[in-house]
């Protein structure tokens, strides 16, 4: 349902004030603060708990293989509803693509549901239980020629890291200079061959890493977490969080997260054929327009926080939150967080958009109002709902891990679909979806305010707590950064020689790309 901007109920100037003055500072404090890493469950198993489970990580497999690009301009987001007794619609969005680009992904998506559609139920059991059969292998490389940009960053980073890794590992770089040669010399320009080395590349991250080798670097990662725990203090506002072992296990786990992608993918055709039928619909819904007038805030904490005590004050709260602030002034001066704000809302930088879970959301409840209001006791289709509803619940999955500001908008309509849990992490560049004057009124108008009024309450609490604390939640990387295909646990010594040979496999596919 397209509706004219001009037809936009607008937040009303004071409850955009008061919202994104606490995001902003929730935006420039992590880098102050000592910094926690907020720990997000995950379902990326190789054995999911229940049915559904396998059906909310198969809608999160799904928005991830579309995810393509690294930045968040691609974060997608899928809903799959049931319109009668045999249609499904898949409807989904992502955070910032034209609609050719969206074209593009619903011939992609189009063209995986088709060859999962055309295959035997013995030809999926048999790719479930051998990554190797041909059906496997064709999911794989449709999704590695879709990601490529994203997966090169992956292979270029883990072979950087790697190299750095290797110097905990005695012996380990002559073995690696000579075999890195060869691969050199065997390295292909062609896009067909990039993929096919990828792929390669894959399988052999599939095999190595189980038991020694994850334990190996899981180890080296917890050592170094606790390593950077006692130091905390002499840690630099500017330093990265992030060391080499880390950054090699984040890019191992998101290139084997893709091959979870491809198992999931198979199980939820087992378990579910009619969700890859051939009348199956991919409704693209439309990004958000970046928002052309910034918010207007104060550019100076002093002044934000503030404001913010006397709200307080006004409601019947104390002066204890502007006292803290005051007892870190000096510090928070001296690291310039007012020109860090004054940096993050200059009118280039500031243009909020709504993100895919939301337009998802969005869409589906503006949808289902219509359909309420043209419904008649004499309609024999049934009401617009989501798969399976009664049995799995409203969800909506996504590429990846909720932000901060999803999770409050859902958790504060009260009705909120359940969505993945949150990273913990705070984007000022976020809004609220549009009401129209055409589309609920002043109904709809005054809910979206309640919603964000909610919000506010728990932004300021949130930054309070973290000026309090000296902490702010914050994930360097808001994707899942755990291994997942995960792993047998097998507490056994690690050789130069299985190192190395992930590593000369990496070196070749990067050299290759």
């Amino acid at each position: 349902m397209n509706l004219p901007p001009s037809d936009i109920i607008p937040i009303p100037a004071g409850l955009r004030k008061r919202f994104y003055e606490p995001v902003v500072i929730l935006c420039c404090v992590p880098r102050y603060c000592i910094r926690n890493s907020v720990e997000t469950a995950t379902y990326e198993v190789d054995t999911p708990k229940s049915l559904e489970h396998t059906y909310r990580c198969f809608v999160d497999k799904l928005s991830q293989i579309c995810d393509s690009e690294r930045g968040g301009e691609t974060v997608t987001s899928f809903g799959v509803l049931k319109l009668d007794k045999d249609k499904v619609q898949y409807w989904f969005a992502s955070n910032q693509r034209n609609t050719a680009e969206l074209g593009v992904v619903e011939d992609y998506i189009t063209d995986i549901f088709q060859t999962l559609s055309n295959s035997s139920r013995s030809d999926v059991k048999l790719a479930i239980a051998n990554p190797r059969r041909s059906l496997y292998s064709d999911i794989l490389t449709r999704i590695i020629r879709f990601n490529r940009g994203r997966m090169e960053l992956y292979v270029e980073r883990l072979c950087k890291e790697l190299e750095i890794c290797l110097d905990d590992i005695d012996d380990a770089y002559d073995s690696l200079d000579e075999d890195s040669s060869n691969a050199d010399e065997d390295g292909s320009d062609d896009s067909e061959g990039d993929a096919t080395q990828t792929q390669t590349l894959m399988y052999t991250l599939n095999d190595l890493f189980h038991g020694e080798l994850e334990t190996f670097v899981r180890e080296k990662c917890i050592a170094t977490q606790a390593k950077r725990g006692n130091q905390a203090a002499q840690i630099s506002v500017d330093e990265p969080l992030g060391s080499p072992w880390e950054d090699a296990y984040h890019c191992i786990g998101r290139l084997l997260s893709y091959f979870l992608a491809v198992n999931i993918l198979l199980s939820a055709r087992k378990y579910w054929p009619e969700l890859f039928h051939a009348n199956v619909q991919i409704v693209r819904l439309p990004s958000s327009r970046p928002e052309r007038d910034p918010p207007s805030i104060r550019k100076s904490a002093d002044r934000i926080l503030h404001s913010m005590t006397q709200a307080q004050k006004s409601a019947g709260g104390g002066g204890g939150e502007f006292k803290a602030y005051r007892r870190n002034t000096a510090a928070l001066k001296a690291w310039g967080i007012d020109d860090r704000i004054k940096e993050v809302t200059h009118h280039l930088h500031f243009r909020p958009i709504v993100h895919a879970e939301i337009l998802v959301d969005d869409a589906i409840r503006r949808a289902q109002r219509i359909a309420s209001t043209n419904h008649s006791e004499e309609d024999e289709e049934e009401p617009l709902g989501f798969f399976r509803e009664a049995e799995f619940g409203r969800y909506i999955g996504s590429s990846k891990p909720t932000c901060r500001l999803c999770a409050l908008y859902f958790a504060a309509q009260g009705d909120g679909p359940r969505v993945r849990p949150p990273h913990g992490n705070v984007y000022h560049n976020w809004r609220a979806p549009d009401v129209f004057a055409g589309d609920g009124g002043e109904d709809e108008g005054q809910r979206r305010n309640a919603v964000l009024e909610k919000m506010v309450a728990t932004l300021r609490a949130d930054t309070w707590n973290a000026i309090r604390s000296k902490s702010a939640p914050w994930k360097a990387w808001d994707s899942n950064d755990t291994a997942t295909n995960p792993l047998l646990a097998r507490a056994t010594a690690i050789t130069a020689s299985v190192v190395d040979a992930l590593a000369v496999r990496v070196g070749g596919v990067a050299i290759a790309e």
